[in-house]
């Protein structure tokens, strides 16, 4: 599709995106007011969001899917539940690829990915440290 299609299209549904965007404001508000509203659920909250890379929606979603982080006995569990924790499939002395379970929730995942990313390419503590680790070894991470 040409380009100008795609700005014909965004001026014709500008009304449209506008509405879009002010009913997830809304929405975002009533999940924060929700969470606010709950001293338990309220401190979880905090304490996510002070984790670089987590911001409002993932801590959020995070604690939607974990039921405020009581649906796992340990952090083992939660990131085999989040997909960030990779199993070696092996038989005697064969060694398989790791690669993670494939029950793992894509959702938040994808979400725990999005912040490790965002991390990366910032200009933070993180960021430099890896950007001075990816200089010395010479592998990038696959993004």
């Amino acid at each position: 599709m040409p380009t100008n299609t795609f700005v014909w299209l965004k001026n014709n549904n500008k009304a449209l995106l506008e509405d879009m965007e002010e009913a997830i404001k809304n929405i975002d508000s009533k999940i924060l007011t929700i969470i606010k509203s709950d001293q338990g659920l309220h401190t979880n909250y905090k304490n996510a969001v002070s984790v670089p890379g987590i911001g409002p929606v993932t801590a959020a979603a995070l604690i939607c899917f974990t039921g405020n982080f009581t649906k796992f006995k340990n952090s083992k569990q939660l990131g085999s539940y989040c997909g960030v924790v990779p199993f070696e499939r092996s038989s005697g002395m064969y060694r398989g690829k790791q690669r993670v379970s494939k029950k793992a929730n894509k959702h938040l995942k994808s979400l725990l990915h999005m912040g490790a990313l965002s991390i990366m390419t910032s200009n933070n503590n993180f960021g430099r440290y890896y950007a001075k680790k990816l200089k010395k070894v010479k592998i990038k991470w696959q993004q």
